[in-house]
């Protein structure tokens, strides 16, 4: 519910059923609510996925919202510099 609020709140067009299917096809608790060590192992898996197979479309919005550090949706030109020089 937290997260479809969220993607609500930035103007997303999504439906409650795919946000759950996203936590679900996340979570190695194979639940609809993701328990914060499921939540750990889901971003490690992500980051160290050499094949490509890994499920990433949570990790993907986990990693936009720890970049958008006003909130409001968007990454401003700070952001994305922050971003860049920290790789």
């Amino acid at each position: 519910n937290e997260l479809w609020d969220l993607m609500k709140k930035f103007g997303m067009k999504i439906k409650k059923p795919q946000v759950e299917e996203l936590v679900w096809e996340a979570n190695s608790d194979v639940e609809l609510a993701m328990s914060w060590k499921a939540f750990q192992e889901m971003y490690l898996r992500c980051i160290y996925d050499k094949t490509g197979l890994e499920p990433k479309k949570l990790f993907h919005i986990v990693e936009f919202l720890m970049h958008d550090t006003s909130g409001c949706g968007s990454l401003s030109m700070d952001d994305c510099m922050k971003v860049l020089l920290r790789r």
